[in-house]
């Protein structure tokens, strides 16, 4: 037995030693982080700033640091505090995919925690109390409760109290407020001016009419911003809660008179839907129109995972309807996703003739114009009872992002009919479909890849698009008819409001079939990134 004993102590001792002084191979977890950030390209914000005035130029600096209070603001409405999560960051890749996401959720892997031991993400981030219960908001009767500039929290006592943003995150607002002040007095343009000092005021208030209206009529300003909570994307409970965020661009007006054209278009498009009169009898404001724009920097929810390509604001309807609302095209975003990930995609993908036919032109057009097609449709019931956005809940964005893809193709195609657009249908419809594949990768988190997801199986169900060995097949006669169709579902769900037929819809339409797997497989094994990470900054 002493012999046996023996033998087992310097068995031990040697795994001890194995175990603590052999250097152990690479585990998965610690390539996480670089795995992850793999699927982000960059993508540098540079323009060369020259031609502005100096005036507008020492203004710059002032409006770069208003955006990054922003940032702040949104790690608090998305997570919480940064410092400690940050500080426990093991290395500078988890640390930058950490702040790339503001938070510990992979924006573009379905919100999967990012470290062990962090559970999954509150569906309204931390707009509302991570253990509300549905029993609990509904008996919570405050007036505010729904309101897109209130937090929900808990007061000393556990109940649920509705805290204004103006409050919740007064200091920071208020120094915002200043250096907009600030720099407001540099600015060469005395309506953008104006619309800071609007902004100003309204970042303390939680009042943003006044200066949305002042923003929307801005169009000689050669450096603009938008700043404040705008976007509900994060809140999946109700889609109410708008999150924090900030854009410095500065506008390329070498492109104004290729816009203009197409803005004069736009009274005409309303009328030419596909729905019965009631669904397309509203008539948006005139006053506002398109522009091409270099973004210079990015701050919250607008410099977290996914990247715009372009805006439609403002997103108040009202505004909307009274005077219409501005499209932005952020030419060098579209620019690098076009170059570093869509005509790859496309490449990869698509049977070689069609993949031929991809063009940045056909993306820039069909970018456009889903942005116009958010400023068309319906915004108030037909029933006359209350708004589509209010109605459909944590659907109506999902609907919406539906709504513009599908409505840009439906306008192409006519445009193209009536000699208006020039362009090959069957190229805008490749590079729709290699976009498709592009958004879907962004995830189910995503209101954009959920409806892309869902325009993906409704096109594939229809046999507008159809497998071809490990590459996809666009037919364009079926694809122009179901196009056509999706376009008039589309609206009129949105027009009745029904959430329980729309949430229906989009649960059945929002899964993975097996050929996506393969696409989506394909392209990782490729290597082509799923989005692009901004380097900027007043250095760049």
């Amino acid at each position: 037995m002493k012999k046996h004993s023996k033998w087992i102590g310097v068995v031990l001792a040697a795994l001890l030693v194995y175990i603590f002084y052999t250097p152990q191979s690479t585990t998965p977890d610690q390539d996480a982080p670089k795995i992850a950030l793999q699927r982000y390209g960059t993508a540098t914000l540079k323009r060369d700033l020259s031609q502005l005035k100096a005036s507008d130029r020492a203004m710059i600096p002032l409006l770069i640091q208003a955006a990054r209070k922003m940032d702040r603001l949104y790690w608090l409405q998305h997570h919480g505090e940064p410092g400690p999560l940050l500080e426990h960051a093991q290395s500078p890749q988890m640390r930058l995919l950490l702040e790339s996401n503001h938070g510990p959720w992979d924006k573009l892997n379905d919100l999967k925690p990012l470290l062990a031991g962090v559970e999954a993400r509150p569906k309204g981030a931390n707009f509302y109390p991570a253990d509300m219960s549905p029993e609990e908001w509904k008996a919570f009767t405050h007036p505010h409760k729904a309101s897109s500039y209130h937090l929900i929290q808990r007061r000393a006592d556990g109940k649920l109290k509705a805290m204004p943003y103006r409050q919740a995150f007064a200091p920071e607002l208020e120094e915002t407020a200043q250096l907009l002040i600030r720099a407001a007095k540099h600015s060469s343009d005395p309506a953008f001016a104006q619309y800071l000092r609007h902004r100003a005021r309204a970042l303390t208030r939680d009042k943003f009419k006044t200066s949305d209206r002042a923003w929307v009529l801005l169009d000689k300003n050669p450096v603009d911003l938008i700043i404040g909570p705008i976007e509900t994307y994060d809140d999946g409970l109700f889609g109410s809660k708008t999150a924090y965020e900030a854009l410095l661009l500065v506008r390329d007006f070498s492109w104004d008179e290729k816009l203009k054209v197409w803005e004069e278009k736009l009274p005409s498009l309303q009328k030419r839907l596909p729905v019965p009169p009631q669904y397309r009898s509203e008539i948006p404001g005139k006053a506002a129109g398109l522009g091409a724009y270099d973004l210079w920097y990015a701050a919250g929810q607008a410099n977290s995972g996914p990247k715009a390509l372009a805006l439609n604001l403002p997103n108040d309807p009202d505004i909307q309807l009274e005077l219409g609302s501005r499209r932005l095209q952020l030419k060098n975003v579209m620019a690098a996703k076009y170059e570093r990930i869509l005509k790859p995609i496309a490449d990869l993908l698509l049977i070689p003739r069609q993949a031929k036919k991809v063009s940045f032109d056909a993306f820039f057009t069909s970018t456009m114009l889903h942005e116009v097609a958010h400023g068309l449709g319906i915004k108030k019931l037909v029933n006359g009872q209350g708004m589509v956005k209010e109605a459909l809940g944590e659907f109506a964005d999902d609907l919406e992002e539906d709504k513009a893809d599908l409505l840009a193709l439906y306008f192409i195609a006519l445009l193209i009919e009536s000699n208006e657009l020039e362009g090959d249908l069957e190229g805008y419809y490749a590079t729709f479909t290699a976009d498709i594949l592009r958004s879907m990768r962004f995830g189910l988190h995503s209101a954009h890849g959920r409806a892309a997801l869902a325009r993906w199986n409704e096109l594939l169900n229809r046999r507008a698009i159809s497998e071809r060995g490990e590459r996809f097949e666009i037919h364009v006669p079926i694809m122009k008819q179901a196009i056509q169709d999706l376009s008039r579902q589309v609206l009129i769900f949105q027009g009745d409001g029904d959430q329980g037929k729309v949430k229906t819809w989009l649960h059945h339409m929002a899964t993975r079939v097996p050929s996506l797997e393969r696409a989506i497989a394909k392209m990782e094994k490729q290597g082509i990134q799923v989005d692009i990470r901004f380097i900027q900054g007043p250095e760049q």
